[in-house]
């Protein structure tokens, strides 16, 4: 069973009494107005008490594995608006990522209120006239508490960036022209591959590769399309800096994948294909024997035996070569390079 919950705050898992104290929560008793919609499995215990014990940063970084995954819309506040689900792996991702680098939070937050405010100058936000605005802010910059959004806040002011009034504040020109600038996501590489169980060996060590290269993975799990590419999709590939492109719907499906033996899911191609028009750096990841299409067949390709993924070796060989690949290629990212490449 899943329930549809709030909560986009650092905090939540408690709430406050009249004492000021924090207390145990059930989830299902989170109030819509937290910002991001979110659902969890209730019956699963173990789950809910480690998120639990979780410390301030520990949620803050769960938070922001929820906004990374968050469809449009998922900041609305009505009943029904789309919810991300927290599960055992997105858990365990946000307990292996690094604590966002300062000069990411900060582009964050400032991209969030160039959304809320079309970009434009001079349209200004009261973040104190219901919360909404502040609290959003917290989730997509990974703050720990709104005192840390405020210094947040005060430093793009004090960067020209934003300019606060009494309780108003709206995009300066710099800040605006800044957005602009910014419109490439210099932190995220975009993964095309299929996304399925049985090939979660790889995607784990695709996800890892990309962070021991300082980067973040961004994942298009909820595209079912075939053959199509969304404005969505578009949009995130054009903010990413580079795109890895996994040609492993044979490791999942053998001769039974979906469009014919040996073949990646649609999708990968036409993905692979808008990212090399776009300037984007490519990297390939394939299982052995694999028959690319002709348009890639001549690209350098890793390549790694699907039967041996779950040994481990494996696994560590193709997450290695890729981050050493990204940064070969890239440089290395802004959350740095991990001591483990």
């Amino acid at each position: 069973m899943t329930k549809r919950i709030g909560g986009a705050c650092a905090s939540w898992g408690h709430r406050e009494n009249h004492d000021g104290q924090l207390q145990p929560l059930p989830p299902e008793d989170f109030s819509s107005e937290i910002g991001l919609w979110w659902r969890i499995d209730l019956e699963d215990g173990e789950l809910l008490r480690d998120i639990e014990v979780l410390d301030a940063a520990g949620k803050a970084k769960l938070t922001t594995a929820l906004v990374d995954r968050a469809e449009p819309g998922a900041f609305a506040r009505e009943d029904g608006g789309p919810a991300v689900e927290i599960t055992r792996e997105v858990f365990e991702e946000a307990k292996r990522a690094r604590r966002m680098p300062m000069k990411v939070r900060l582009r964050r937050l400032l991209e969030r209120f160039g959304q809320q405010t079309g970009g434009d100058c001079g349209e200004s936000i009261q973040p104190g006239t219901d919360g909404t605005s502040l609290r959003q802010w917290r989730a997509v910059s990974e703050s720990k508490s709104t005192g840390e959004v405020w210094r947040l806040i005060e430093h793009l002011a004090k960067k020209g960036l934003l300019v606060k009034h009494n309780s108003s504040m709206w995009l300066s020109v710099e800040g605006a022209e800044a957005l602009e600038e910014a419109r490439q996501d210099q932190d995220q590489v975009f993964v095309a591959m299929w996304f399925d169980n049985r090939a979660g060996g790889v995607r784990t060590a695709i996800e890892e590769g990309i962070r021991d290269a300082g980067f973040r993975p961004y994942f298009d799990d909820e595209n079912k399309s075939n053959g199509q590419l969304g404005d969505e999709i578009r949009i995130e590939i054009d903010r990413s800096r580079a795109l890895v492109g996994d040609l492993g719907a044979a490791a999942a499906y053998g001769k039974n994948a979906p469009d014919g033996n040996h073949a990646a899911r649609p999708n990968v191609y036409y993905e692979i294909g808008f990212a090399a028009g776009r300037g984007k750096a490519v990297f390939i990841t394939a299982p052995k024997g694999s028959k690319p299409g002709a348009d890639i067949a001549a690209q350098r390709r890793i390549v790694y035996d699907p039967g041996r993924i779950a040994e481990g070796v494996e696994a560590e060989r193709l997450r290695r070569e890729l981050g050493l690949s990204l940064i070969h290629i890239l440089g290395e990212g802004p959350y740095g390079r991990r001591e483990t490449l």
